[in-house]
């Protein structure tokens, strides 16, 4: 907890004065690695800045995906030194409410989870032992995450100790990293309804990039350690000064949101978006009919509703704009919200989703909003039947329409009429800035 006096505190600290400091931040984090680490930096910070609001009616979890070696886990070390940050290396769901048998009943209270996070940020740098458990497990996990991501505690009842928990104000958020999802992971939480949002900030570097980029690390003036600590500090710096102007002596649920006054296009957009992904990320059970290897067969998708995501993002974005003072959306929230919204689709559908809104890519020769089950082929590298499926399953979704092709023409498929705001200029805008920061240094197309 900050103690600074009040006097000092209105004398020396300003709103007009966080957008400096804001710009000073990324100007170091910038200067120490790249866009791209900001891009992941900046999304985190917006989390933890969401704590702030007083009103944020669900916790926001966000994962970073990307390969191994990829800096995830370096951004997520910047906010381990903030005091509402809560560090886990060796976490899984069951830690929230502990049933170990070999502690006794009364000590429990001081193993569990859920009281220490409260109110806090729950950084998770290692995703692997939850999404990488076997489907029995992974079932019991998001089980778990479902419940406590409502923020309102969790209950277990086991035969060792019986039924015991928490129930009230248990709001917190979350940080994450992890490495590409597999689908059946994706399907499972689609089953359950997903809590999590993630942010896939993979690039694809040439052989000669990835030798070059090594070369500067080792010829740099810094080590890798000694810029990860003044990136740790710099963020420390900014979050107290942070408190220091909206929160002043406290932190959590410290900042009122006045609604009255909010940006209708932004809301929307928001609205709009989360209608998206939560079309993409519904499940879609398929089948083959037969034994004889026959076309499959697709069932009616279980369908997400939007407006727990949307909620999601909303929290996010005022997150993203307390960082600059404000208590009000402006525009300049919306290219986070969209890599976020397309990256919390599953992967194969977010892949054939982006390059459908690609404008200018070389190999793709379908018009913008378009796209062919064989330029899926050939650009991302699926199998033709797999590309059929994925577009099969975009179309049962509402996403887009099919069209058969004959002979040796390709399945096509094209957005639907209801979703050509996403063909706008704006979105192309907000999407771009996306891809141009993570597909920068690797020279590839967006």
């Amino acid at each position: 907890m900050i103690t600074m006096p009040q006097a000092i505190i209105d004398e020396t600290f300003g709103e007009k004065s966080l957008p400096r400091e804001y710009q000073k931040l990324k100007e170091t984090i910038v200067s120490l690695f790249d866009e791209r680490v900001w891009f992941m930096t900046e999304a985190c910070a917006s989390v933890v800045a969401a704590l702030m609001l007083e009103d944020l009616s669900n916790p926001i979890g966000l994962n970073l995906v990307d390969g191994p070696s990829s800096e995830k886990t370096t951004v997520l070390s910047f906010f381990f030194d903030l005091p509402h940050v809560y560090r886990s290396d060796s976490f899984t769901p069951a830690c929230f409410v502990s049933h170990a048998a070999n502690v006794k009943t009364a000590k429990l209270p001081d193993v569990d989870l859920l009281p220490r996070i409260r109110h806090k940020c729950l950084v998770v740098p290692e995703l692997a032992p939850v999404f990488g458990a076997d489907r029995e497990k992974l079932l019991e996990n998001f089980s778990i995450l479902t419940r406590v991501f409502d923020g309102e505690g969790l209950w277990r009842d086991g035969g060792v100790h019986g039924g015991r928990g928490y129930v009230g104000d248990y709001h917190f958020v979350w940080l994450g990293a992890t490495t590409p999802i597999k689908p059946y992971v994706w399907k499972l939480m689609g089953h359950l309804g997903s809590r999590l949002l993630f942010l896939t900030v993979e690039t694809h570097r040439n052989h000669r990039a990835e030798v070059q980029r090594a070369l500067d690390g080792l010829t740099a003036d810094l080590s890798y350690r000694q810029k990860v600590a003044k990136c740790r500090s710099a963020v420390k710096v900014f979050f107290e000064y942070l408190q220091c102007v909206l929160g002043q002596s406290q932190f959590a649920r410290s900042v009122s949101w006045n609604r009255k006054g909010e940006n209708e296009t932004v809301l929307k957009a928001i609205a709009e978006l989360a209608d998206v992904t939560a079309r993409a990320r519904s499940t879609v059970s398929v089948w083959r009919p037969d034994d004889q290897g026959g076309e499959e067969d697709f069932s009616m998708p279980i369908r997400e509703r939007p407006m727990r995501l949307a909620s999601l993002l909303y929290g996010l974005a005022r997150g993203h704009a307390l960082l600059s003072g404000r208590t009000r959306l402006e525009v300049d929230e919306l290219p986070l919200v969209v890599a976020v919204s397309l990256s919390s689709m599953p992967d194969d559908r977010r892949r054939v989703v982006d390059l459908m809104l690609s404008r200018h890519h070389p190999e793709k020769i379908s018009p913008f909003g378009r796209v062919t089950s064989s330029e899926i082929s050939k650009i991302l590298g699926f199998s033709a039947p797999t590309a059929r499926k994925v577009l099969k399953a975009l179309s049962i979704l509402e996403l887009g329409n099919l069209a058969e092709g004959t002979g040796p023409n390709p399945l096509s498929f094209e957005l639907n009429s209801d979703l050509d705001w996403l063909r706008s200029d704006r979105f192309a805008e907000h999407r771009l800035k996306w891809a141009e920061i993570v597909e920068r240094d690797a020279g590839a197309p967006f």
